[in-house]
């Protein structure tokens, strides 16, 4: 009621990319439950935001 499409998942296209670079990036992605420190930060230009690594203290 009141949307424009149902729940689901999104899959997006890669484009030119080669396989391993593709593989790469999965790889490096971090598991649900593993949270690095960082802050989003307003872009420069206004558009969208930007991650920043937070040093942690400890």
């Amino acid at each position: 009621k009141g949307v424009l499409w149902s729940p689901g998942y999104f899959a997006s296209s890669c484009g030119g990319a080669p396989i391993s670079v593709i593989r790469q990036y999965i790889e490096q992605q971090q598991t649900p439950g593993q949270v690095e420190n960082r802050a989003l930060y307003p872009r420069p230009e206004g558009w969208g935001f930007t991650a920043h690594r937070i040093k942690s203290a400890i």
